[in-house]
Formats: structure tokens, sequence, C-alpha cells
């Protein structure tokens, strides 16, 4: 609701919602208007694992991380960081958020 109220008043606002389930992406879609920007990041399990320097990975379990998530209908922005590298990645993501106006 704060970002709600702050983007109504002209101020850009990036909240991070990270979500495994798509309806509760959708509500928070819903709440927002056209003002919601849902970004993708797609990054495979192996390569999660190869980055995770907590170990958080290995203690979640691979089976409940694949089977729980539910890819969005809706993804505005999506990222491969599968393909690109970090700082492509980055520079594709400011490139789109650019061309809809939400950055200069």
């Amino acid at each position: 609701q704060m970002a709600k109220l702050l983007s109504n008043q002209g101020f850009t606002v990036i909240v991070t919602c990270i979500s495994k389930d798509a309806l509760q992406r959708a509500e928070i879609k819903e709440f927002l208007g056209d003002k919601y920007v849902e970004i993708f990041v797609n990054r495979s399990i192996e390569n999660c694992q190869k980055q995770d320097k907590k170990g958080l990975y290995k203690s979640i379990g691979l089976k409940n991380i694949v089977n729980d998530y539910q890819e969005g209908k809706s993804v505005t922005i999506e990222i491969d960081t599968n393909v690109d590298s970090e700082e492509v990645s980055k520079l594709k993501l400011l490139s789109e958020l650019r061309k809809m106006n939400y950055l200069e």
C-alpha cells in the first residue's frame, strides 16, 4: 500500500515481491494496476547452485524449488541469465525500464 501511495504521488517505487505463486503475483498486479512491472529472471537451478555462496539451494532441496514455482502469464520483462552475462542482463533490464519511461 505504501508503494502505491508513493507511486500515485509521482515517485518511482521499486518493490521486490519474490513469489513462486502466480496467483499472488496476479493479486499484486491487480492492486497496483498499470504501474505493475513483472520481471522474470530466468536462471537454471544448476546456475543458481554454481553461484550459491551461502549454500541456500542445497539446504532447500531442488525438488521444492523446481516443482513449486509457477511461471507468470503476464511477465513484462524477462531477463535470461542462462544466456546473458550479469552485465548484459543488467543493461537489458535498464534499457527496458527506460523504454517504459520508468528511468531517464
